[in-house]
């Protein structure tokens, strides 16, 4: 399942730079990146805490390529022994 995105009072390098070095908060509570690989691919962890619900873990696969002139971001869940 894949889903496509408009980006609204931001650009893509913004939007990639928050989502590869996303901000500790209230929701946010861990962030790190458990592998990089040599193309630049990177294996990331997040632990995040939403109102009335417990601790959510989220580990997922992300690349960002340069292609035709322009930046495909791609992210996956992923598992992670």
């Amino acid at each position: 399942m894949g889903y496509d995105c408009v980006l609204q009072n931001t650009t893509t390098k913004e939007y990639l730079d928050y989502w590869l070095n996303p901000p500790t908060n209230d929701q946010i509570i861990e962030a790190k990146v458990l592998e990089k690989y040599d193309d630049g691919d990177t294996v990331r962890y997040w632990r995040f805490k939403l109102p009335m619900m417990s601790d959510r873990d989220n580990i997922q696969h992300t690349v960002i390529k340069e292609v035709d002139g322009g930046t495909l971001g791609a992210m996956k869940s992923v598992e992670h022994a």
